[in-house]
């Protein structure tokens, strides 16, 4: 089977859409990293966890892809869902990070501020 050269917009889009998802693999990564700061307290052990998912997604990623004896499209299928899969996760964990300071709060039962007052001063300063 002799592979054909895209044609130019193709390859230009494929580009900006690999481009949007390295943004976005970035920002997850950054946003999870700060989020772990809270429950594991150092910024040092939340990045090196975030940092292991991410090679861990990447090397996962590479099995995925490499599917051997599967159609070009039912590869790039497989991307996609796996693409929308990983947005709408994403899309789901907004809850949780709204909450995640009050949960950590209870949690480690940290005494001058109780999960209330938390939610108190959140309400405070969102009216800015």
């Amino acid at each position: 089977m002799v592979l054909q050269e895209p044609a130019p917009a193709v390859r230009q889009l494929a580009i900006r859409l690999i481009a949007l998802t390295a943004f976005a693999s970035l920002l997850y990564e950054i946003a999870w990293t700060r989020v772990l700061v809270l429950v594991v307290g150092s910024s040092t052990y939340a990045f090196t966890t975030i940092l292991v998912c991410f090679l861990l997604g990447i090397g996962l990623g590479s099995l995925v892809a490499a599917g051997r004896g599967r159609s070009i499209r039912e590869r790039l299928m497989h991307v996609a869902l796996l693409q929308g899969a990983i947005g709408a996760l994403a899309a789901l964990l907004f809850p949780f990070f709204r909450v995640l300071p009050v949960y950590v709060i209870a949690t480690l039962k940290i005494p001058f501020l109780t999960p209330t007052e938390l939610i108190a001063c959140r309400a405070s300063c969102s009216r800015w």
